[in-house]
């Protein structure tokens, strides 16, 4: 869940929660659920672009395929779960896995380490969003990205904390 932080009132909105088990088939099923979500009706709320629901499929993706690759999500009986809280003309998508599992939190690989063996699907996700980052507590990492449309901004989200 996209937990809000104390003393802050985060706006209406939808907030929405899928958990999926820590395996390659599941960045999929991740795919396919934000898809539907994004293009399901809610009162109160314009219709999200599909050119902006295009990217937040494709960036989920990344997320996900990391929590699948990089986390204890991987191991037998893991899971990880994808959050949406979506607002008027802005949205925040968040992934949440069971914790680093080599003990390394998430990186962006800059231009300079052109030969780094990972850490490209977080630059995709640091260049194509209106802001990301991500929380490490003992239940897990989160790590998020938020897409605005429309002249909005993104300081209305709640950081994402995973419970």
């Amino acid at each position: 869940m996209i937990a809000a932080v104390p003393g802050v009132v985060a706006p209406a909105g939808v907030t929405s929660m899928q958990e999926f088990p820590g395996e390659p088939e599941s960045v999929h099923e991740a795919r396919d659920w934000l898809y539907g979500e994004l293009n399901a009706e809610h009162a109160g709320l314009a219709a999200v672009p599909e050119s902006v629901v295009h990217l937040a499929v494709l960036l989920v993706s990344e997320l996900a395929a990391n929590a699948v690759q990089h986390s204890d999500s991987f191991r037998t009986g893991g899971m990880f779960d994808v959050q949406l809280e979506r607002l008027e003309r802005q949205l925040r998508v968040a992934v949440a896995d069971e914790g680093p599992a080599d003990g390394f939190l998430p990186h962006v690989v800059h231009a300079d380490e052109g030969d780094a063996e990972s850490g490209r699907g977080l630059r995709v996700v640091a260049e194509m969003s209106a802001a990301h980052g991500y929380h490490y507590g003992s239940g897990g990492t989160t790590v998020y990205f938020d897409l605005a449309w429309g002249g909005y901004d993104c300081d209305d989200f709640s950081v994402p904390r995973r419970l």
